[in-house]
């Protein structure tokens, strides 16, 4: 596992989600924008793209002490396993993340594949 250093635990207070750029490390390859949320519990990383309609998920809103909820559509997903509460079976990414010290770091190689799981007739 390759874990980065994104932010430092004070950065962020519980409830509130930013957007993180990581993985190019001064090479060719663009960042990754990558959603950071800081829960009760701890912290917690996932994709930036709503998987509906490509939402800043780093720009939401951090819901009922688990949930993101994205900026464009509402749709609303669990941070802490990227499930979807408005389309069953689809989820965003989610990524490790560990704490050395007080730096926050997350390995962009390890965590869930997003899914996306619409009936055909569904859209919105």
């Amino acid at each position: 596992m390759a874990f980065e250093p994104v932010a430092r635990t004070s950065q962020l207070k519980v409830g509130e989600c930013r957007i993180v750029e990581m993985g190019s490390h001064g090479g060719p390859t663009a960042p990754r924008r990558i959603a950071l949320y800081r829960l009760a519990d701890g912290f917690y990383a996932t994709q930036n793209e709503c998987v509906h309609r490509g939402g800043e998920l780093g720009d939401g809103i951090v819901s009922g002490g688990s949930h993101v909820v994205c900026p464009l559509h509402q749709w609303r997903f669990d941070i802490r396993t990227g499930a979807c509460e408005v389309a069953p079976g689809t989820c965003i990414r989610t990524y490790p993340v560990k704490i050395e010290a007080d730096v926050i770091m997350i390995d962009l190689d390890g965590g869930t594949p997003a899914v996306l799981a619409l009936p055909p007739d569904q859209d919105d």
